[in-house]
C-alpha cells in the first residue's frame, strides 16, 4: 500500500545499502511531522518508473504470505537501472526520507544507489541529485550526481543484511545515515525534485520507502560538510581465533593484539567451566598442550587492562583442518571446470594462448581461469596420496559432466571423476607448456587408487602422450600471464628462471612431476626409469646451489605458488635419500631459519620482508603483470603457507626445535585464513550457508569478486580474500582495501596444505603383513614380496595392495585371510640391497631386502 501527501518543497527518498554479517536496526531522531510518502510494495511497482519515464524493466515485485518487496539483479548488464516514483514525491527544503534494503551481491564495480532530488524533468540519472552509494561490505561512495564521487569511505553494511538507509537535508546540508549511523555529510544541490533507486551491476532488494518533512533540525544534525567520515567502533579487548577449530595434534594459539603481557586468559568449554588458563606473551596466547574429551565448542576469554574481551566459539578435534576442508575442496574443483564439464567442446580449437578465450574457459584448459599454473591434477594426486580413506569417501555427482567419452559407473568418488577430467582434457588439447604437461604424471601416478573406476584406455593414451612428449621443447599450448621468458618445454631439463609475483613460473615446479614419471617408468617396467630421478635430481641441485632463501623472488615473491619449492625438494630427500645432494637439505635449513626469523610476531605470520629496509612489509608487493596499484590478494599464499612449513619441519625431524616452530607457524597460516588475522574475517565470503562454507566461521570475507575469467563466487570453499599490508600488524579502523577475488590456483595452494596435514599426521597403522626376501631361481636374483591380510582386520572388506620394487609393481585387492604375492625378476644373476614399498588402504611402508648373488 502506497501513502502519499503532496507538498510544495520536495521529499528525499533513498537506496540501496549492503549487509552480510551485521543485522542493525534504527535510524535517525527525527522532527518529521508530515509524511509525504510511505511505500510497502504491496501494490507491487504500480507508479514507479525508470529515470526519464521509460517502464520498469530491471526491478520487479515479489511476496510471499506476510511480505512484499522490490528486488532487481543487473549483474550482468552493461548500465545501471534507476527508477523512481516521480512526481508522486516532491521534496521540500527539509525531509526524511529512508529505505530498507539488502543488497545480496555486487558485480564488478557495482553499487546501489539512493538519490535524492533528483529532477523531475530528468531524462537520465546524471541529469542531478546527491547519491549515497552503497559499493561493497564496509564501503560506501557519495556522488553528485551518480557519475561524478564525492568521497568513498567506510560503512557499517555488509552484504546479504537488512539495512535501514536514511538521507536528511536541513540548512543547506544533507546526509546519510545507516542503522542511524552517520557515515557522510555534504553541502546539498540543487532543490525539490523526487528520490531514486538505482542498482549497477548488483543483486538486491528494497521492502520499504519512506518520506517525510521535517519541521525543525533533526538530533545532532552536522554544521559542516564533513564528507564520508565514519570511523568504525573496536573492540576493546579482540580475541582473534581460528573460528573454525583446531587439529587436535597441531600448535593452537590465539592473538590478543591489545592485551599486555601478563594478561590471564581461559579457554571455556560450552558450559562455560575453565579447561586451561595461561597468560598473554607478546600479544599470543597458547593452549597447544589442551587434548579435550569433546569437540566443543569452546572460547577464550583474555582478563587484562583494557577489560574483559571473547573469542568467537571454535572447536578442537583430530585432523580438524582435514575433516572440514577436504571435501569442500573438492567440490570446489568439480565446480569450476572449464566448459561446466562438457566433452563436446574439448579440443574444438576455440582455446588460444595469450587470449581471454570463451567465456566458459577464459584463461584456462581444463579448470576456469587456472592458466597454466592451478596444478590440479598435481593436488588432486596428493590430497589422495595423504588421506586416501577421507578423500575417496566424498561421493561423485553423475552429473557433472556431458558429452563424457567414457561412462564411469555411477559409484566412482568425485577424486576419480576429476583425475579423469583433467587427465582427458590435457591430452585432448595436447598441451605442452611443463606445468601442464608435467600435471599428467601425477594421474598416472595416482591411478592405481582410481583404477577401478577410470578407464583403462584413458590410462594408456596419457601414458603414452605423456612419455612421447616429456623432454620435448615446445611449450605454446598453452601460456597465459608469460611474463617470464625464455624458458621451454622440456621436462628434462634443468630450468633456471624464477617467475614473477605473479606465481607463474615457481622455482622447482619439475621436480615433482619427475619423481612420479620414474616411479611410473619403474611400474611399467620401462628401461628409461632413471632418467626422470636424474632430472629430479639435477633441478633440486641447481636451486640449493643457486638461489638463496632469503630472496623474497623465492619466498613469498612467489605468490600462491610458493608452497611448490620446498614441498618438492623435501618429496625427493625423503624418497630418494640415497640420491639427493647434501645441498638439498642444507637449503632447507636456510629456508628454515629465514621463515622462523620472518615470523616472529603477534600472528605468527610470514612476513614478505623483514629486513627494515624499504622493502618491508607483511604481504606482498604490486608485481610485473599484475596487482598494479594495489596490494594484490595473497589469500593463495597464506593459505598454501602450511605445505612447505609441514614438509620443511618433517625434514628437520623432531630433534630439531626448529620443526616445532615451523609447527606453529603452520598452524598459524591455517588460522589466518579462518579468521585470526587483524580483519578478525574468514578468507571465504559466504560463510552462512552451510553447503558452500567451511564448518564453524562466523565472520567471513568483506565481500566476492562478482564474474571475472574464473565465475567463481558462490562455490564450496571457494577463497574470496586475505588481510592487505595495511592491516597489519593491527589496524581495525582499516576495511577492504586491496584486491578480492577467488581464482582455482588460491584453492589448489589450500588444499597442498590440507595434504600436508594429513601427509605428516600421526600415520595410521599398515592393514597388512610384509615378507620381503631377495632369493635365486634357476641362476637368477629375485626379490619376492608378500603382503598378507590377516583374517579378522577392520570390517571384514577387502584391501587395495600395490607392491612396488625397482624391478616392477604388482597391485590387487586382497580379501581378508588371502595375501599378494610377487616375486620380482631382476633379468640378472645379481641384486643390491634395496627397498620396497607396499600401498596398503592408502598407508605406504617401506621394506627393506638383502643383497643376492646367484651366479
Amino acid at each position: 500500500m502506497r501513502t502519499v501527501q503532496r507538498r510544495t518543497a520536495a521529499l528525499v527518498a533513498t537506496a540501496l545499502l549492503v549487509v552480510l554479517g551485521t543485522t542493525s536496526t534504527g535510524g535517525a531522531a527525527t522532527a518529521a511531522d508530515d509524511v509525504l510518502y510511505d511505500e510497502d510494495f504491496a501494490d507491487g511497482l504500480t507508479g514507479w518508473t525508470a529515470v526519464g519515464g521509460a517502464p520498469v524493466t530491471a526491478w520487479v515485485a515479489g511476496s510471499d504470505t506476510d511480505n512484499h518487496w522490490a528486488e532487481v539483479d543487473n549483474r550482468a548488464a552493461a548500465a545501471g537501472s534507476y527508477v523512481t516514483p516521480g512526481s508522486a514525491v516532491s521534496l521540500p527544503d527539509g525531509f526524511e526520507a529512508s529505505v530498507q534494503v539488502r543488497v545480496d551481491a555486487l558485480g564488478a564495480g557495482g553499487n546501489v544507489s539512493f538519490v535524492a532530488n533528483v529532477p523531475e524533468t530528468a531524462t537520465r540519472i546524471q541529469d542531478g541529485g546527491t547519491a549515497l552509494q552503497i559499493s561493497g561490505t564496509d564501503a560506501i561512495r557519495t556522488a553528485q550526481p551518480v557519475t561524478n564521487t564525492l568521497c568513498s569511505g567506510r560503512g557499517p553494511v555488509e552484504l546479504g543484511a537488512q539495512h535501514t538507509v536514511t538521507a536528511q537535508r536541513w540548512g543547506g546540508l544533507i546526509r546519510f545515515l545507516v542503522d542511524g549511523q552517520q557515515v557522510a555529510v555534504h553541502s546539498a544541490k540543487g532543490s525539490g525534485g523526487t528520490i531514486a533507486l538505482g542498482a549497477y551491476r548488483a543483486d538486491a532488494t528494497v521492502t520499504s520507502v519512506r518520506v517525510a518533512a521535517l519541521d525543525a533540525e533533526p538530533d545532532g544534525f552536522p554544521t559542516s560538510a564533513v564528507g564520508c567520515a565514519w570511523t568504525a567502533p573496536t573492540d576493546p579487548q579482540p580475541v582473534l581465533v581460528n573460528q573454525s577449530g583446531y587439529d587436535l595434534d597441531l600448535p593452537k594459539r590465539f592473538t590478543a593484539p591489545l592485551a599486555e603481557d601478563g594478561a590471564t586468559f581461559r579457554v571455556l568449554d560450552a558450559a562455560g567451566t575453565t579447561v586451561r588458563s595461561g597468560t598473554v606473551t607478546g600479544k599470543v596466547g597458547d593452549f597447544s598442550d589442551l587434548r579435550p574429551g569433546s569437540t566443543g565448542p569452546f572460547r577464550v576469554e583474555v582478563d587484562g587492562e583494557a577489560g574483559v574481551g571473547t573469542s568467537f566459539e571454535f572447536g578442537i578435534g583430530p585432523d580438524w583442518t582435514a575433516r572440514v576442508a577436504t571435501e569442500k575442496s573438492l567440490r570446489f574443483l568439480a565446480g569450476s571446470l572449464c566448459w561446466w564439464g562438457d566433452f563436446a567442446k574439448v579440443g574444438t580449437g576455440a582455446l588460444a594462448s595469450e587470449a581471454t578465450g570463451p567465456v566458459d574457459c577464459r584463461k584456462a584448459v581444463a579448470w576456469r581461469d587456472a592458466s597454466q599454473y592451478g596444478f590440479e591434477l598435481t593436488t588432486l594426486a596428493d590430497l589422495l596420496e595423504a588421506d586416501p580413506e577421507r578423500v575417496l569417501a566424498v561421493p561423485g555427482d553423475p552429473a557433472l559432466f556431458t558429452n563424457a567419452p567414457h561412462d564411469l559407473p555411477d559409484d566412482a568418488p568425485l577424486v576419480a571423476q576429476l583425475l579423469y577430467w583433467g587427465a582427458e582434457v590435457y591430452v585432448r588439447e595436447e598441451v605442452t607448456e611443463p606445468q601442464l604437461k608435467g600435471q599428467l604424471a601425477s594421474f598416472l601416478a595416482a591411478y592405481p587408487a582410481v583404477a577401478r573406476w577410470v578407464p583403462r584406455d584413458t590410462y594408456d593414451r596419457v601414458r603414452d602422450y605423456t612419455f612421447a612428449h616429456w623432454s620435448e621443447t615446445p611449450r605454446d599450448r598453452f601460456v597465459w600471464q608469460a611474463y617470464t621468458p625464455d624458458y621451454d618445454g622440456n621436462l628434462l631439463g634443468v630450468y633456471t628462471q624464477v617467475g614473477t609475483g605473479k606465481g607463474e613460473l615457481v622455482p622447482g615446479h619439475s621436480i615433482l612431476p619427475n619423481l612420479r614419471l620414474h616411479d611410473v617408468a619403474v611400474r611399467e617396467g620401462r628401461d628409461d626409469a632413471g632418467v626422470y630421478l636424474d632430472a629430479a635430481v639435477a633441478q633440486a641441485a641447481w636451486i640449493a646451489e643457486n638461489l638463496d632463501p632469503a630472496d623474497v623472488r623465492v619466498t613469498k615473491g612467489q605468490r600462491q605458488s610458493e608452497w611448490v619449492l620446498v614441498t618438492s625438494l623435501v618429496r625427493l630427500a625423503q624418497d630418494h635419500p640415497e640420491a639427493t645432494p647434501d645441498a638439498v637439505a642444507d637449503f632447507v635449513s636456510r629456508w628454515t631459519d629465514v621463515v622462523v626469523d620472518r615470523s616472529d610476531n603477534l600472528w605468527d605470520f610470514r612476513k614478505y620482508d623483514d629486513s627494515g629496509t624499504a622493502t618491508d612489509r607483511w604481504t606482498i608487493p604490486p608485481f610485473t603483470g599484475g596487482g598494479q596499484g594495489e596490494d594484490p590478494n595473497e589469500a593463495g599464499n597464506v593459505g598454501g603457507f602450511a605445505a612447505p612449513a609441514l614438509a620443511a619441519a618433517s625434514l628437520l625431524g623432531d630433534d630439531d626445535p626448529r620443526a616445532g616452530r615451523l609447527r606453529e607457524i603452520a598452524a598459524a597460516h591455517v588460522d589466518n585464513v579462518f579468521g585470526r588475522n587483524p580483519t578478525g574475517r574468514a578468507a571465504q565470503y559466504r560463510v552462512t550457508d552451510p553447503d558452500l562454507a567451511f564448518e564453524g566461521l562466523d565472520k567471513g570475507w568483506f565481500s566476492e569478486y562478482q564474474g571475472g575469467y574464473g565465475i567463481l563466487q558462490g562455490l564450496p570453499g571457494v577463497l574470496d580474500g586475505s588481510p592487505k599490508n595495511g592491516h597489519y600488524p593491527y589496524e581495525p579502523t582499516l576495511g577492504n582495501i586491496g584486491h578480492t577475488e577467488g581464482w582455482v590456483n588460491v584453492n589448489t595452494a589450500f588444499a597442498e596444505s590440507v595434504a600436508w596435514l594429513a601427509r605428516t599426521s600421526a600415520t595410521p597403522a599398515s592393514p597388512v603383513v610384509v615378507e620381503v626376501d631377495a632369493r635365486c631361481l634357476a641362476g637368477r636374483a629375485y626379490v619376492a614380496v608378500r603382503a598378507s591380510v590377516p583374517a579378522d582386520t577392520g570390517a571384514g572388506a577387502p584391501v587395495d595392495v600395490t607392491l612396488a620394487t625397482d624391478h616392477g609393481s604388482r597391485s590387487g585387492t586382497v580379501a581378508p585371510g588371502a595375501n599378494l604375492y610377487q616375486a620380482f625378476s631382476t633379468r640378472s644373476a645379481q641384486v643390491a640391497a634395496g627397498t620396497v614399498r607396499v600401498t596398503a588402504a592408502g598407508v605406504t611402508t617401506t621394506h627393506e631386502h638383502d643383497a643376492a648373488s646367484c651366479g
